[in-house]
């Protein structure tokens, strides 16, 4: 065994080879020539993103996109359908911590409990982004993998706390899957005073070194407190700088206790004051007053912060911290059994992986099956999508229309490639290995899609599935990499094989499974009769081959090899409360001798992809122009060509839990 940093050391070697590496800039960086440029810009206080530039009404309209931006934006954060967008995605991820900013002193130390051992003590305890743009408000940097006192790597899917509206969940689960291999570089200057995160930076101030804001009043600095700023060419400050903000210390340990600073002061009256702008229908703040009215939009915190506590070092940064504490303290761990048949060996592994995996329905335990399929079959084969019927008209459909800038699977908002409407495609941008596919081309990601086949697949779930009709922003699927422990049941991970638009909200819910795993994975139980598939708490229904399935009107719905429809009952276990939700689960294509074939479902999904809107929309934003009976399914007909996704990874690392290494 060597010193910890020498170690850590070493192990970087191998490990920086697969990680982010530093700016380049920086192994040829004149210091003295960038600091001289930069410290005039760094040392004035004047965050360029808070900075007011419009008066009166143009005011008012700028102010009009802080219904999503702000720290309190309620757009699609509210509780009640179809603004709870935020808190479904929160909850669908494993091991969220909700914390109150003003109830602090448990979940500090909690978020404090884990350190590097070379860690600075410059960056030790917790920092507050005061001034940030963006729906982040605290983060620690003790629990980075410090493989030396001025280099280090940072993880932001840890210790790092989210505002709980719609754009703060995004940047939430768009860091779901980092991993060590997209954690940030940091590197310290030489003196000790400059951080570079490629390509951006954080200036150490000296004790009693000068801030002032462009008025000549200083800025009050507390001890460890820190300066981000961001230049235009992150090597040149004479390119000008464009995002500034405070970097404080408002909490650390100190001989075992928590202390908290007096820029937590500071922290805790802006998370409990009142909204200091007016707002109209209680969405948007848009009634701007003042001459800082973009400072005064953002000045109120959110108490309410998200976040996921971090692990511990050797779960972290698996390819950096020493193996050795890992290994002297938990041999066991790596014990491998002998192999098995393939079948036997998923079960006898899902026995233990049963443990820590969701469980099917409770209830399915005890159903009458012969009493829930007489309920259910009346419902279910008469094909009417509740999600989009149509209920209203005139006036009253186009302003129901109006959500639907959100929801279509083509709504532009914030998927534009222009700031600020480009929060998806930069979402999108911080997701490893995320892959960007045309549903009109097809051939070679097809293959790869369905490239991982579980051997225990049933061969009624083997191909790649539409969900026709779908409301939500999810295209296709497969559940031949399932982890189907028997060919009865199985275990989805959505976060891969998946396809989600690139919208908004698609992007949303690709971010929302990021963090699945096997422990989250979802259960799939098939009935003894084999035509329902179970989904705690869902269903699918396997139509025999001929079997009618019609439209209230009468006529047939055309079903093909391996369609299925998908159906969700107010209560789940019993169809006489009545249907919810219904789609088809159409077979759009499968291997066949080692070739890709395409069904006649796929030439439908083709062709709503490439059609073109059916509804007209205003300002190229909202599909509220309503036109027909059928509106709702004209918003939703037309799908992304454009669709994005992960592709599976090989079982044993889907699966690690319970499927065999290899089934040879």
């Amino acid at each position: 065994m060597k010193s910890t940093e020498t170690q850590s050391l070493v192990s970087a070697e191998s490990a920086d080879q697969m990680r982010q590496q530093p700016a380049a800039f920086l192994a040829s960086l004149d210091w003295q020539k960038f600091e001289a440029a930069a410290l005039p810009l760094t040392k004035i206080y004047n965050p360029p993103q808070l900075v007011s530039t419009c008066k009166g009404f143009g005011a008012r309209v700028s102010m009009c996109g802080n219904c999503l931006f702000t720290h309190r934006a309620p757009i699609c954060a509210k509780p009640q359908f179809p603004c709870c967008c935020a808190s479904a995605a929160q909850g669908r991820v494993q091991d969220l911590a909700h914390v109150k900013l003003s109830e602090p002193d448990e979940w500090f130390v909690k978020m404090l409990s884990v350190e590097h051992p070379n860690t600075p003590d410059f960056m030790k305890g917790i920092f507050w982004m005061e001034d940030n743009y963006a729906p982040e408000v605290l983060l620690t940097f003790q629990d980075m993998d410090w493989v030396s006192g001025t280099r280090g790597y940072f993880n932001p899917k840890y210790s790092w706390t989210n505002d709980p509206t719609c754009i703060g969940t995004l940047c939430l689960c768009m860091h779901l899957n980092n991993s060590p291999r997209s954690a940030w570089p940091f590197s310290v200057s030489p003196n000790g005073k400059w951080i570079n995160i490629n390509p951006q930076w954080i200036y150490r101030p000296d004790e009693g070194e000068k801030i002032t804001r462009p008025d000549g009043s200083v800025v009050e600095m507390g001890r460890g407190d820190m300066i981000r700023v961001s230049f235009a060419n992150a090597s040149d400050p004479t390119s000008g700088m464009n995002y500034q903000y405070l970097v404080r210390l408002v909490a650390y340990m100190e001989n075992g206790k928590l202390v908290k600073t007096k820029a937590y002061d500071e922290l805790r009256r802006r998370a409990t004051m009142p909204d200091t702008i007016g707002s109209c229908c209680g969405y948007y703040n848009c009634s701007a007053v003042g001459d800082n009215y973009i400072f005064d939009a953002y000045e109120p915190l959110s108490d309410h912060q998200t976040m996921l506590f971090p692990p511990p070092l050797e779960v972290m940064w698996p390819d950096s911290v020493p193996l050795s504490w890992f290994l002297f303290f938990a041999p066991a761990a790596f014990h491998i059994p002998a192999m098995k048949s393939t079948e036997t060996q998923s079960l006898v592994s899902a026995e233990s992986a049963d443990q820590t995996r969701q469980q099917p329905a409770a209830f399915l335990a005890s159903l009458d099956w012969q009493k829930f399929e007489a309920a259910a079959l009346p419902l279910t084969k008469i094909y009417n999508p509740p999600q989009l019927v149509t209920s209203c008209t005139g006036l009253g459909a186009r302003v129901s229309m109006c959500w639907n800038c959100l929801f279509t699977h083509r709504a532009p908002i914030c998927a534009k490639p222009q700031f600020p409407c480009c929060c998806a495609s930069a979402a999108q941008g911080r997701v490893q290995d995320l892959a960007h596919v045309k549903l009109s081309e097809p051939d070679e990601w097809f293959v790869k899609m369905l490239s991982v086949e579980h051997p225990n697949t049933p061969d009624f779930m083997k191909g790649i599935f539409w969900m026709e009709d779908n409301y939500a922003p999810e295209v296709l699927l497969t559940f031949q990499d399932m982890d189907w422990v028997s060919g009865t049941r199985g275990y989805f991970n959505p976060k891969y094989s998946w396809t989600n638009d690139p919208t908004c909200i698609g992007t949303l819910c690709l971010c929302m499974h990021l963090n699945n795993s096997p422990r989250s994975a979802w259960p799939f139980s098939v009935s003894p009769n084999g035509k329902w598939i179970n989904i705690n708490p869902q269903w699918i229904y396997r139509p025999d081959e001929g079997e009618k399935i019609t439209r209230p009107d009468g006529s047939v719905v055309e079903m093909g090899r391996g369609d299925m429809i998908r159906v969700s009952f107010a209560n789940a276990s019993d169809p006489t409360s009545g249907m919810n939700y219904q789609y088809l689960v159409r077979l759009v294509a499968y291997m066949e001798n080692g070739k890709l074939v395409k069904t006649k479902a796929y030439d439908e999904l083709r062709r709503r992809a490439t059609m073109p809107d059916t509804i007209g929309s205003c300002c190229g934003y909202y599909n509220c122009s309503a036109v027909g009976d059928n509106y709702i399914f004209d918003a939703y007909e037309p799908l992304s060509d454009h669709q994005t996704m992960l592709f599976p990874p090989p079982l044993e690392v889907m699966w690690p839990d319970s499927v065999p290494p290899s089934t040879g």
